[in-house]
């Protein structure tokens, strides 16, 4: 068994590809849209929602665009992200703006990163 796709929601689409495409250099597969009444039927939602579907290597992520979403408290949901080069990855982040959230556990440095969207992103 492995996981096929992680669904996030963003607010916005140009958010979502300045993030996910331009910086972390995922590639636009293909976006659809999820009609009003599978939207309601599965989370609630009462209208359409744009998708787009990007994919780097062998993460998919799934973007629902929700111009009224509104994170959870606590933000506990997250992604981690893995890459042979962290500290390059890292720098390119700060020097776009990307604030880094660190901290130390069990002696080891920890990244996180959020989104456009507020949607943390562990890196490593």
């Amino acid at each position: 068994m492995k996981i096929n796709h992680i669904g996030i929601v963003n607010r916005d689409r140009i958010d979502a590809e300045k993030f996910y495409i331009n910086l972390l250099e995922f590639e636009l597969k293909y976006e659809f849209i999820l009609q009003r009444d599978l939207s309601e039927f599965l989370f609630g939602h009462k209208s359409e929602i744009p998708v787009l579907i990007l994919e780097r290597g062998n993460i998919v992520i799934e973007i629902f665009i929700v111009p009224d979403f509104i994170n959870s408290i606590p933000n506990i949901p997250h992604i981690c992200i893995q890459t042979d080069n962290l500290e390059e990855y890292l720098e390119l982040l700060r020097r776009n703006g990307v604030e880094l959230i660190t901290f130390t556990r069990d002696g080891k440095e920890k990244y996180f990163i959020k989104d456009l969207s507020n949607n943390l992103i562990e890196m490593k």
